[in-house]
This record gives C-alpha cells, structure tokens and sequence, in this order.
C-alpha cells in the first residue's frame, strides 16, 4: 500500500516511489520509481500526451535536489514546481523494467560541474554532444591519429576521473579550455568554439552558418596559447566524413532534421544549449543517430546524483512526415527539466528560445506583460554529420 505525504514530510529512509506535482491545472505530472541497481535508482518523469522521460538519481540526497532545483514540464507548457506529494511504499516491489534494460545498453554518467561555483558547464555540454554517440565519437577517431585521445572521448561521459583527464589532455595537449591550475571560479569557455579548434587542429571538416539566414562564417579557429589555426570547410571531394553546424544567438530558428551544403547531406545529430538567463550551457544528443531518441545532459544535475534525461518520440501511424518533424520540435518546449534560481526563478533551456519571461507567466501569472512573440536569451548550436542517403 503506498500512502502520500506533503514533500518535506518524509523520514530519512522513507521508501519513496512516485512523486506528484499539483502546480499546474489541466496537466497531470508525476513521477514514478521503476528500477533499483546498485549504481541508482532508475525514474521515469510521466505527463499526459507526452513521451515518458528516463533518468537514474543516485542517492536520497539526488532525489531532493531532482525535487527542490529542477521543474518539470505538462502539456500546457506549464512548470510542475511544487505543491508535491510523495509517494510512501513499504514494501519494495520494484522489479526489473523492460525499458530499462534496453537504456542501460547506452546510458552514461555525464560529466559533472567541477565544483559549485565552477564555469566548467561548457566542457560538460561539449562532450555530451560531440561524444555520446558513436556515430559522432567516430568522427573524431576517423581524423584523429592521437590514440589516447580517442581512447578518452570513449569513456569520458562514463567515470567522472575520465573526464577530468579528457579535460586536461585537451588543454595541456591541444591547448583547448580552461587551465585546469586555475581556480575554478574562473572557468568558463562556449563548447562549440572550443571544439573547433579541436576540428582545426585534427583537420576534421566542418561548416559553420549563422542562423536565421544561414550565412557562413569562416574565420580561424584560435587557442589557449592565441595560436590561429585554419578550419577545414567539407566539399564535394570530401572523402570523409564532414559536420556541420549552425549557431542562433537570440533567434527562434527551427533546425531541419535534414540540410544539404556543398553538395553534401547532413542529418540533425546533437546540440549544445546556453542560457544568458542564469548562465549555463547544457549538452544534448541522439542516442543512436535517429532523429526519434534524445538525451540530455547538465553538469549540475550530474553533480548532485542526477543523470541524463532519455525520451523517445515515436512517429505514430499514418502520421504525415510534415506532422510528426512539428510535433518532435514542439516537444524540445516540454523534456527538458526548468532549472530553478534566485528564489525560484525560472532558467527555460529550451531551444524554441521563448521569451525569458514566459514559463514564469504560466505558472505564476507575475509577468502580465510578458510578449511570447519576442526571442529570449537561449543560444543553441545545432551540430549536422554528413551522411549518404
């Protein structure tokens, strides 16, 4: 029998299996304990008419900070926030889960915040978008000749220590990121910049276009010792494999799934995400080079025990190809869980790049002036890899 208390309520070492949210009228939120291994415990975020979102919380201390820093969207893009219950079970029933089991094939750590009043989110957001999926980390190792590189880009996102040495490889050996030496305070650099200058010096291929109207810009990549390095840019002699990237500052450009330059073809792989609201950089990738299966990653989630967030948008049947790409966008409004600040601000990490003052408006009502039709602040760099259709 699970009994429900009010959030806060609860005893150390209560058993709790499901938590409910009734901020928001019209949209029902939950979430739901599923599996219990002895790296986590694995949830699932659940809402009506959307895809159930996967995570593992590591610890009682993980599952509070999942419930007192993070929102989480409805269908009415409305942030679940509080007036919580939690859900008290006895007994543990909690068995093996066929969802699961499939995850755990690809699920990975992710790199935590150096500490807490580090700037290292960018390296966080990076690896997750460049190296989480093999199609993208075979990129990397086609160009590259430097073997512990690519033996670190394998398994940087699965041990915090691996990670750490990626970190200072790169900078020590390729002069990229900030100076681990350093206090960490004063860290903080953009993924995607930094990552081009990897490009440059391994000679990997890559276009760079500036949205809404997709100009190029191709100027030299630069590093931590201001040594310029000339950029590969991809054409139709290309023997390798190419990527391509567009970056929106302040705009409400919406990716293609599918975009062809120089001849070339590319399909929609990752994307790093940064907010000028509070001041963070999140990484996100396909799970397996599908456009349908999405992960995302933040480096202070997964310096509190919280992992990165799975969901899965299914095409349905006899759905118009021109419906589902609009529904799987539309959907970039509500999986990605609404940061918390400054007494309980709101930090909107999604691409769509509403207005700042948005989610804020929906769910407490404090902005009435708050114009939708206006771009917020969420800068998002979309990362292509070319493919042979």
């Amino acid at each position: 029998m699970v009994r429900y208390i009010a959030f806060g309520k609860e005893s150390p070492g209560d058993n709790i299996v499901e938590i409910v949210y009734k901020s928001c009228k019209g949209g029902n939120l939950y979430c739901k304990l599923l599996q219990e291994d002895m790296d986590g415990d694995w949830w699932a975020i659940c809402a009506d008419e959307l895809p159930t979102r996967y995570l593992r919380i590591t610890g009682e201390k993980a599952l509070k900070r999942f419930i007192q820093k993070y929102g989480y969207m409805d269908k009415n893009d409305c942030v679940n926030y509080k007036d919580i219950k939690l859900g008290i079970d006895t007994a543990n029933r909690v068995k093996q889960h066929k969802v699961i089991s499939g995850i755990q094939n690809f699920y990975v750590n992710g790199i935590p915040q150096r500490s807490a009043n580090s700037g290292n989110c960018w390296f966080s957001a990076m690896c997750f978008a460049m190296f989480f999926c093999k199609e993208m980390r075979d990129v990397v190792k086609y160009y590259s000749k430097d073997s512990k590189l690519n033996q670190l880009i394998d398994v940087c996102l699965q041990r915090q220590a691996m990670g750490e040495e990626l970190r200072q490889y790169l900078y020590f050996n390729y002069a990229i990121g900030d100076n681990p030496k350093q206090n960490p305070e004063l860290d903080g650099q953009n993924g995607l910049t930094e990552f081009v200058v990897l490009c440059a010096k391994l000679g990997i291929p890559i276009v760079r276009l500036f949205a809404p109207n997709l100009s190029n810009f191709d100027q030299d990549a630069t590093d931590k010792k201001r040594k310029s390095f000339k950029v590969t840019t991809p054409d139709h002699n290309t023997k390798g494999p190419s990527l391509l990237c567009v970056r929106c500052f302040r705009t409400k450009w919406r990716p293609r799934l599918r975009m062809k330059h120089n001849g070339i073809t590319y399909k929609l792989m990752s994307v790093m995400i940064g907010s000028e609201h509070c001041g963070h950089q999140i990484g996100a990738s396909t799970c397996d080079g599908k456009i349908c299966r999405w992960a995302v990653a933040d480096s202070d989630a997964c310096r509190e025990g919280i992992g990165p967030i799975i969901w899965k948008c299914k095409r349905r049947q006899k759905e118009h190809i021109q419906e589902f790409v609009q529904r799987w966008w539309e959907l970039w409004g509500k999986m990605i869980p609404v940061t918390l600040f400054n007494s309980n601000s709101f930090c909107d990490f999604s691409p769509l790049n509403r207005s700042t003052c948005t989610l804020e408006n929906k769910a407490k009502g404090n902005k009435p002036n708050c114009n939708d039709a206006n771009a917020g602040v969420v800068n998002s760099d979309f990362i292509y890899i070319s493919y042979k259709s």
